[in-house]
Formats: structure tokens, C-alpha cells, sequence
């Protein structure tokens, strides 16, 4: 867990944890110099847990990504959950993603769906995986931090994450797509609060009905605004995750067997294409550009942004 000023929500995700039907081996916690009674309440908390609890506390301001990456590294386990502070976990968590993990029985990435409450932990009746579903975005792309597990293959891949280029958890789940080695269960187990002031947020993290065309009005914003820039930022992003699965796969000191590198390395490839030609797009006139999208669209390319909603985009509002 990374934790930053998080007294008005950490105690009842702590008592959810505390309430496992399987309880955790260990919890790691990285404080991010809170300045409020954060630090109280974890100390308090923990005096007489049965597991063992690491409160790790910054000397200096890092941010979330970096908090998790350091929390992640002090870990000792065989399978790693991520949990933010403001969240709630459902009593049989641990169980059930442990219960996916053994049926696997490989190294896997693991990211369960969740229950979209209110800051006072009422549901709203929607979840996250049925808000991307209701817009047409796929499972594949589906990435919460605070939803996923992983076994501790990929502890030492968790760390010198470019934190100016992406989070930690699509880091993480980028790395479970490529190598095929990721579980999406569809199972709701927490609860995800939604509070005005959360780290993360997305059209598909909120309450309500969301819709095609909110989508297609986001697109052509940062089509308009900042294409050129999120292309070359995805470029650049492709390299250089290349470079650390290479890395990683150099390091990991046992046999992975089902982790496809060769395939990951082509994925890789193919969106690289990808990211180059949709940049080309910008920069062409409009009848080239109109060519070239069509060119994308049956390489299968547009897979990489929002599918068929960017190939419109791309030919209304060139």
C-alpha cells in the first residue's frame, strides 16, 4: 500500500484487510510524508495484528508510483496484492485471487473488477469492468492498481518504472498482455470509493451512464491538442519498455515456459508501426491521411488507441 493524508479512508481498508477469510502473510505499507494523522492510525492499527507489518515512511515526498515501487520491492511473498488507501476489500479477496493463482499454476498478473461506491462506501450499482463494457472498450485494456495481484516473478520488473511515461499498474498489466500471462476475473471483491480527491480517474471510474460520444469528444480533444506529443510519448515509452522486459527476462532465475518474450516482442513491434503511422496521419494532407487511416484500420493498428471510435476520429476531424 502507498499511503499519503489518507485518515478519513485508511482505517476501514485496514479492517477489511484485518477481516480476510484468508489472512495476508504480510502487509507493507510506504507512508508519503503525510501531514496527517495517517501515521497514527497505522501504528494504532497494527499493535496487535498476527501478521507481520512493515511501516516504511519517506524522509521526502515521491509520489504514488514511486511509493509503490518501493513497497513493492519490500515485499517477501509469493503473490503480491496492490491496495490503495480509500478502498474496501470484500472478506474473500485474498482467497479467491489465491484460488486463480493455483488453477494457474504459472506466473500470472491478476485483476479482479470492483464496485463503484460513494465516498461513504454506498454502491452505486455500477462496476468498473460493466462501465468499460457499456462504451464497447475490451477486458484487455481493463487496469486498476488497487484491483491486481501478481505472483513475485514479476517483483523485480516493478521497479525503475518511467514514472513521466506511465503508472505502475498499467506498467504491470502492459507486461501481463504482451507475455500472455494476465487473468482478468470478473468477479466484483472491494469496493472502489469514489471521493472527489482520488489519485486516479477515468470516464469508466465514475457513477452513472457514460456513452460513445463522451468518448469521441475526448478523442478529438487530444487529437486536436496533444497527438504529436502522446505519439512520440508512446514511442518513446515502447523503447524503452522493450529495453526492461529484456532486461527482466535476463534476470528472472527460473523457467518460465508459458511467458511468451517472442510474442511480446512482436506486439511490441507491431505497435511501434502502429504509433509511427498515426503520427503520419497527423501530418499528412487530408485525402493522405484519409489513406493512410484506412491503411490502419486493416493492419488492425487502431487496436492500440480507442479501436473503430479513433478511425473515425482520425477521418471527421482531420
Amino acid at each position: 500500500m502507498a499511503a499519503f493524508n489518507g485518515e478519513h479512508y485508511i482505517a476501514s481498508q485496514l479492517e477489511s484487510i484485518v477481516r480476510q477469510d484468508r489472512p495476508p502473510d504480510e502487509v507493507v505499507i510506504v507512508d508519503d510524508c503525510s501531514t496527517d494523522g495517517t501515521i497514527k492510525i497505522l501504528e494504532d492499527f497494527f499493535e496487535e495484528t498476527v501478521f507481520d507489518v512493515s511501516i516504511i515512511k519517506n524522509k521526502k515526498n515521491i509520489g504514488y508510483v514511486r511509493s509503490f515501487e518501493k513497497a513493492i520491492q519490500a515485499t517477501s511473498g509469493d503473490l503480491i496484492f496492490l491496495c490503495d488507501q480509500d478502498d474496501f476489500w470484500f472478506s474473500d479477496k485474498i482467497s479467491r485471487i489465491e484460488s486463480t493463482v493455483i488453477a494457474n499454476s504459472k506466473p500470472v498478473i491478476i485483476i479482479n473488477d470492483l464496485q463503484i461506491t460513494d465516498e461513504n462506501l454506498n454502491p452505486t450499482g455500477y462496476t468498473k469492468l460493466a462501465q468499460r463494457r457499456r462504451i464497447g472498450l475490451s477486458d484487455e485494456y481493463f487496469v486498476v492498481g488497487c484491483g491486481s495481484a501478481f505472483t513475485s516473478e514479476f517483483r523485480s520488473f516493478m521497479k525503475s518504472i518511467p514514472v513521466d511515461l506511465i503508472t505502475h499498474d498499467v506498467w504491470l498489466h502492459r507486461l501481463g498482455r504482451l507475455l500472455g500471462c494476465r487473468v482478468v476475473v470478473s468477479d466484483v471483491l472491494q469496493y472502489y470509493r469514489r471521493h472527489g480527491k482520488n489519485a486516479s480517474s477515468s470516464a469508466h471510474s465514475e457513477a452513472g451512464n457514460i456513452y460513445i460520444a463522451d468518448m469521441l469528444k475526448k478523442s478529438k480533444r487530444r487529437f486536436r491538442g496533444e497527438g504529436r506529443l502522446e505519439y512520440q510519448r508512446r514511442i518513446r515509452l515502447i523503447d524503452i519498455f522493450g529495453e526492461a522486459m529484456d532486461k527482466w527476462q535476463q534476470q528472472v532465475d527460473i523457467n518460465l515456459p508459458d511467458v511468451r518474450f517472442d510474442q511480446g516482442r512482436a506486439i511490441l513491434e507491431d505497435e511501434r508501426k502502429s504509433f509511427f503511422l498515426r503520427q503520419e496521419i497527423l501530418d499528412s494532407s487530408k485525402l493522405k491521411s484519409i489513406i493512410l487511416a484506412f491503411r490502419l484500420q486493416t493492419m488492425g493498428g487502431y487496436k492500440w488507441f480507442n479501436g473503430y471510435k479513433s478511425f473515425l476520429a482520425d477521418l471527421v476531424w482531420r
